[in-house]
């Protein structure tokens, strides 16, 4: 939809609109003020408008004028701007326009700017109001006009309508917006308010049944040459009006048939032809097949028809020439004859659309039967039809639910895509962002969420080892997280229904917030629409519950019509046929309702919406959308979206990398890196199943200005997750938040992150992950307030509700609840712990810290304080948490307290705030050399473990360099443990330096480090794609131990792109052939891992 052909014009008078030009010049978002509650997130919108528009400006438009045009010309659904505006512009009541005087005030001066357009526009209406154009009328229109330079735009958009009417306007003060415009491609020329128009000629038809007006735009200059011609116009309206009537009658006592086909059925229509001939009856046949030139041919042939016979088969229903012609007929009231080609049992027409629409009531004549006498019958039979049938038989359609319908249907289709939540302005078509959501049944949900129940009662107690219980018990946690997000019994959307016992289907999903519910009842739309899914209804109607406010629907009654007509067809009349075709779908249980957001809607709920709530809920098919604690309503089919399976992940990652081409080099590279920082990072893992959180990471992962600027700790990610969530609920509650920065956005939230800090971090002491009614009381009566001042506490999105009661209740207080993962509530109890550090409490924090930092259940409390303490809110506390961490004794083994050192350093590597950084990175040092020199698997492991889980550490210098040194002590000895040892770690940024000192280790004598030194390679990837590594490659190639050859093979294809090069591609090609038992295949599975470079004739031929 855009301006130019969407809002509807009126051709009633309507008073003059006086007075805004007399206000005083302000700034968009002061001009916008008072509408902003008639437009949902409208600063946003302005704020879009500023950052996009043009300026400075050659035509010495402000900043703000040129944001005047550009939110004007931007669409964003019904309550865009323009959509609004011109709304209250059509209205009778001029005074409810007084509001937008300001905004009216600036986008006039922005106009009286823009280069002026002497030559003929373009406009396109919803209807077929042209009829009621006569030639000479004299037309005012009292709102913003947007016309279009281009006749093909504007029809494209009035294509699917199924009436509609073209203005041809000479203009000759239009406004011309190009560079002004979010869409520059449309030529978009704006008439202004008041413009006078005169009808130059009466309304001709169109080919495909729209109307076409031509209009002269009126002005000082030419207002007299034209004032005679209207005068003489009016005076013979009525003489033309009695003589167009006349001319306009029936057509049938001289008109010819008319024989509408598809070329595959020409060789029988061409018989029917020769008949009527010789039965002297005037008939009109394209045996040139014309096809897509044939319009004007085609429109006369219809025009001119006393009968139009159409002859149906599956190619007939799919042409859009046939299509257009016979709607062109029954537009005109021509009288229709079906003739049936097709066997009626192999195919007829599809029911509910166009051609059964048309034909549907009327008896076709079966010419399937192809002998010859059959065939002769038949024509006699429609012969004798043309003759003798009734003239007035009309095709009238047989139902008017085919209108609405498929203007439902069509803007399902159109809302095909998903907006991105980090950048709004990026959208992406839904069939190539959507990916399946795990749905599960309620009660298995609840099984799963009990297990961590289960932890809180009896897994602490379990094993007497102190660090083996909290170890092997932190393990056994995460794994209960993890398994809230496996879908064992996955459920099909097309299956949903399965589990309905009464004749009333109703399912209750749940979600939590961010985890995709609305995304789901978009994509369910969507795929109805194309008739893909839900096929048993007539209907499918969406409704966004938030969007039920007492301002949109004022006290009254409202039926279920008057639902469908606000949220579907605000701006038209629903005809009463309609409103009765839509009554009974819905009493035959034709119409599936899908209520999107209960949870918005129950606190809030207009008293006069009660009613038609209770009816849906009560009467009709329906599935409702939920958080989970708002619900007290009764349902006997509960569901539950519990976000991306563990293969889902992966699949977002990679389209949502794909959708960003060309702006992202190296797209599979990139996916891949991601892919491997999630998996070897289990809490960000864990997160990653929610949808929100996913499209968080990967948006903060491939912005190019923000990685520059912004180190993407674990920290980090987690903080900018949480202010998200913080934004997003601001915005939910309608609350400006874009010229916020994250303090004042933490500040407004400031109780309750300060009570989410709390909970965390007692839950973490008590070594509970399940919060009680009981443990939440606890938490109040220390607080020394009730939590019921914290209303925004459990809506942010961070906590979620369980219930394991039979009997559900709506008050949070008497729910049981837990964080959505467990990293939130060890980040939330590191944001405590660090404010206890700089508190007068210190010493508390102190004594914390000493006793439990070697406690694996709290590991990641102190790596996420570490990381909180490049904020600078908590700066002053850095060297007091280090020298705590450090102090002695330390771990008698060691290994756990380097550990943790390893990832407390790296969330603070990227920033310049810890001068002491060195020292730390030297402990580190000797421990990789203490590890390459001693052969002690189990310590070595988990130091390799610990440091592959980094972001920066192994691409510290000081690491790099320390693994060059160990490299250049070990080339006399034997070099094995030290090389497998480096081939273990993810080294993605390695020096230049680092990867030559290898190299040399692919000639050693030893076979194992030959395929070892390839392994460091392989793990180092595209980095490692230098000429000279690619020459050494090569010759392994050819070495006599087939696990060497393998090894080389498989280094290469770590390489991608940047590795094809012809010379590698020869070599792989070649490997293909190995006799080895593993290089040929590892050559064959390499190639493919290597890009589009390396698909050559040559490769696929092989």
């Amino acid at each position: 939809m855009y301006p130019f052909a969407d809002i509807d014009v009126s051709l009633k008078r309507l008073p003059p609109v006086y007075g805004y030009r007399a206000q005083k010049l302000t700034s968009l978002e002061k001009a916008l003020e008072p509408v902003q509650s008639q437009i949902d997130q409208l600063p946003y919108f302005v704020k879009i408008a500023k950052r996009n528009c043009h300026y400075p400006s050659e035509h010495g438009l402000s900043h703000d004028e040129s944001a005047s045009i550009y939110i004007y010309t931007m669409e964003w659904g019904e309550t865009s701007l323009y959509r609004v505006l011109n709304k209250a512009l059509r209205s009778d009541n001029r005074q409810t326009l007084t509001i937008w005087f300001p905004y009216l005030k600036l986008f006039d001066t922005a106009s009286d700017k823009l280069s002026t357009v002497k030559q003929t526009v373009w406009r396109g209406v919803n209807g077929d109001i042209g009829k009621n154009c006569f030639k000479g009328q004299v037309l005012q229109w009292w709102f913003v006009s947007s016309c279009s330079l281009s006749l093909d735009v504007t029809r494209g958009f009035l294509e699917k309508k199924e009436s509609s009417t073209l203005f041809r306007i000479e203009a000759i003060n239009g406004k011309k917006t190009s560079g002004y415009a979010q869409y520059e491609s449309e030529d978009e020329i704006i008439l202004r308010i008041g413009t006078e128009l005169h009808v130059k000629s009466d309304p001709s038809i169109q080919p495909n049944g729209s109307f076409l007006v031509h209009l002269v735009e009126v002005d000082d200059e030419n207002r007299q040459p034209l004032a005679s011609t209207i005068k003489e116009s009016n005076l013979n309206h009525k003489k033309e009006q009695n003589n167009n009537a006349n001319s306009n009658r029936t057509s049938d006592e001289n008109g010819h048939v008319m024989l509408s086909y598809n070329h595959n059925s020409k060789d029988l229509v061409k018989s029917v032809y020769e008949s009527l001939r010789a039965e002297n009856i005037p008939v009109w046949f394209d045996e040139r097949d014309m096809q897509d030139n044939m319009y004007d041919s085609m429109a006369k042939a219809v025009s001119d028809a006393s009968v139009v016979c159409c002859f149906l088969t599956r190619e007939y229903e799919e042409s859009k020439n046939c299509k257009l012609e016979l709607e062109y007929a029954q537009k005109l009231r021509k009288r229709i004859i079906p003739c049936m080609v097709s066997n009626r049992k192999i195919w007829k027409p599809t029911a509910s659309r166009w051609l059964d629409f048309i034909t549907g009531s009327t008896l076709a004549i079966d010419f399937s039967d192809t002998s010859a006498q059959r065939k002769i019958e038949k024509i006699k039979e429609l012969i004798h039809r043309i003759k003798h049938e009734h003239s007035t038989a009309t095709n009238e359609p047989r139902s008017s639910s085919h209108d609405f319908r498929t203007r439902i249907k069509q803007k399902y289709l159109q809302e095909s895509t998903v907006i991105r939540m980090m950048d709004e302005g990026q959208c992406f078509p839904i069939e190539q962002s959507y990916v399946n959501l795990a749905i599960v049944g309620a009660a298995e949900q609840q099984e799963k969420e009990k297990l961590l129940k289960e932890h809180d009662q009896k897994d602490r107690d379990k094993y007497s080892d102190p660090m083996t219980s909290s170890k092997r018990y932190h393990g056994t946690l995460l794994s209960t997280y993890e398994e809230i997000h496996t879908a064992k019994t996955p459920i099909d959307v097309q299956n949903i229904f399965n589990e309905c016992k009464g004749s009333t289907r109703k399912i209750l999903i749940l979600g939590r917030a961010g985890i995709g519910k609305s995304i789901f009842c978009q994509y369910v739309t969507y795929r109805w629409a194309k008739d893909e899914l839900l096929s048993e209804y007539q209907l499918v109607v969406l409704i966004r519950l938030r969007k039920l406010t007492e301002n949109r629907y004022p006290p009254g009654t409202y039926s279920l019509a008057d639902l469908l007509k606000k949220e579907y067809f605000p701006f038209e009349d629903l005809s009463y046929e309609e409103i009765q075709s839509f009554t009974g779908m819905c009493n035959k249980h034709q119409v599936l309702w899908i209520l999107d957001g209960y949870d918005e809607f129950s606190k809030s709920s207009p008293e006069q919406l009660r009613d038609v709530f209770e009816c849906i809920y009560r009467t009709q098919h329906h599935i409702l959308t939920s958080r989970p604690y708002a619900i007290e309503l009764r349902y006997d089919v509960k569901l539950e979206i519990v976000g991306f399976t563990n293969d889902d992940i992966p699949k977002y990652i990679d389209q949502f990398f794909n959708q960003l081409k060309p702006n992202i080099q190296n797209v599979t590279v990139e996916s891949k890196k991601l892919i491997r920082f999630l998996e070897s990072n289990s809490n960000i893992w864990g997160i990653s199943h929610i949808p929100v959180n996913l499209e968080l990471i990967c948006s903060l992962w491939t912005d190019p200005h923000w990685s520059k600027t912004t180190a993407l700790t674990m920290t980090t990610l987690y903080d900018n997750i949480i202010e998200w969530l913080c934004r997003r609920h601001l915005a939910r509650n309608k609350i400006n938040h874009g010229e916020m920065s994250k303090q004042a956005v933490y500040k407004h939230f400031d109780g309750e992150l300060q009570l989410l800090e709390l909970l965390a971090f007692r839950a973490m002491e008590y070594n509970t992950i399940l919060f009680t009614s009981n443990f939440l009381e606890e938490i109040e009566a220390e607080l020394v307030c009730p939590l019921s001042d914290y209303s925004n506490l459990f809506n942010i999105g961070i906590l979620k509700s369980y219930e394991d009661n039979s009997i559900g209740t709506a008050k949070p207080m008497k729910k049981q609840h837990y964080f959505i993962h467990l990293s939130f509530q060890e980040h939330f109890a590191a944001r405590y712990l660090l404010r206890l550090l700089k508190g007068t409490t210190k010493q508390n924090a102190i004594n914390f810290i000493k006793n439990n930092r070697y406690d694996h259940r709290f590991h990641f409390v102190f790596t996420f304080g570490s990381g909180l303490l490049a904020h600078i809110p908590y700066r002053s506390c850095l060297e007091l948490f280090w020298s705590t961490i450090q102090e002695e004794p330390a771990d008698l083994i060691g290994i756990t307290a380097i550990k943790l050192t390893i990832a407390c350093i790296d969330e603070l590597l990227p920033h310049d705030v810890f001068p002491q950084r060195t020292q730390h990175l030297k402990s580190i040092s000797d421990w990789i050399k203490f590890c390459s020199q001693h052969h002690s698997p189990p310590i070595r492991e988990q130091l390799v473990q610990s440091l592959n889980q980094t972001n920066y550490l192994l691409k510290n210098s000081l690491i790099q360099n320390t693994l060059v040194t160990i490299i250049e002590q070990d080339q006399l000895d034997d070099p094995e443990n030290i090389i497998w040892f480096v081939s273990a770690l993810c080294i993605t940024e390695p020096s230049e330096k680092l990867i030559f000192k290898v190299l040399p280790y692919l000639k050693h004598p030893k076979q194992s480090v030959r395929v070892a030194a390839c392994h460091v390679l392989e793990s180092i990837g595209e980095k490692a794609a230098t000429p000279e590594v690619i020459a050494a490659l090569i010759n392994v190639t050819l070495d006599e131990q087939d696990n060497v050859r393998a090894a080389a093979y498989q280094a290469f294809g770590s390489m991608g792109d940047r590795g094809a090069t012809s010379e590698v591609i020869s070599t792989m090609l070649n490997g293909i052939g190995d006799k080895g038992d593993n290089a040929g295949s590892a050559a064959c599975t390499a190639l493919g891992s290597m890009g589009a470079k390396a698909a050559t004739s040559a490769v696929i031929d092989a």
